[in-house]
């Protein structure tokens, strides 16, 4: 630990608790944590109140690990934390985490769903890289920044709304299998390989280039856009972000 008062245990049946107060050290290379020797016993980890953070590659590899419970008071889930964690199938984040780091959930190839509570306003670069079994993500509208194929790999996601507080989303943010659609509430929309800019009412390929679609595909994404903005008002209008 950082500071000599945060502790980890490890319990019988493989729970991990980390106790104490203050900050966990970061480890700049994963066999460098306290824990490296028995990561493959770990399955579950709680993370008491007091704790001030979650450190640099604390969970890197610990594939036998499925579930997490991170407390409230943690701000930031830094890089690579969870990487490697191929059995991960639950998270819970709380409403103080504001930032995801780089490669922080990157190969968790058994996570199916995760919500990203409203108070997050950054995505780091390949954030879920190769989560390539996740099927449903909420985005809150605090997010601000999508960091570079922050979603790469992740092939089975059908439908991500990107909320308009969104001013940054990096290169190969999304799979290039991903055969979805992206609706922004403004009528905007990304659907695959095209853009379309609902101020200048313009067609883009992802690339920037000028691009031609046929009537049809025009028609078929105008119709899905205006039923998202629909659900959307509807769910804006009961206050959905406040439960």
């Amino acid at each position: 630990n950082a500071d000599g008062s945060v502790n980890a245990t490890l319990l019988d049946d493989g729970i991990l608790i980390i106790s104490g107060t203050g900050k966990m050290k970061d480890w700049n290379t994963s066999d460098g944590r306290d824990w490296y020797a028995i990561k493959d016993k770990v399955n579950h980890v709680i993370i008491e109140e007091g704790v001030a953070n979650i450190s640099k590659n604390a969970f890197y590899d610990c594939t036998s690990l499925t579930s997490i419970k991170i407390p409230d008071g943690i701000t930031i889930i830094a890089g690579s934390t969870f990487r490697g964690c191929t059995s991960l199938t639950s998270v819970e984040i709380p409403n103080s985490v504001i930032a995801i780091g780089e490669n922080a959930f990157w190969d968790c190839t058994s996570l199916t769903s995760i919500t990203i509570p409203n108070s997050v306003t950054s995505i780091g670069d390949y954030a879920f890289y190769n989560c390539k079994l996740l099927e449903s993500i909420v985005l809150p509208k605090t997010l601000t920044s999508i960091g570079d194929s922050a979603f790469y790999g992740a092939s089975k996601l059908e439908q991500i709304t990107i909320p308009n507080s969104v001013r940054y989303i990096g290169k190969d943010a999304f799979d290039e299998t991903y055969e979805g659609y992206v609706p922004f509430s403004n009528g905007s929309w990304i659907a695959r390989d095209t853009a379309y800019d609902s101020g200048s009412k313009r067609y883009l390929s992802i690339s920037g280039t000028r691009q031609t679609v046929t009537a049809d595909f025009q028609e078929e994404m105008a119709g899905k856009v205006q039923e998202f903005i629909r659900i959307n008002n509807l769910i804006l209008d009961a206050d959905y972000y406040k439960h």
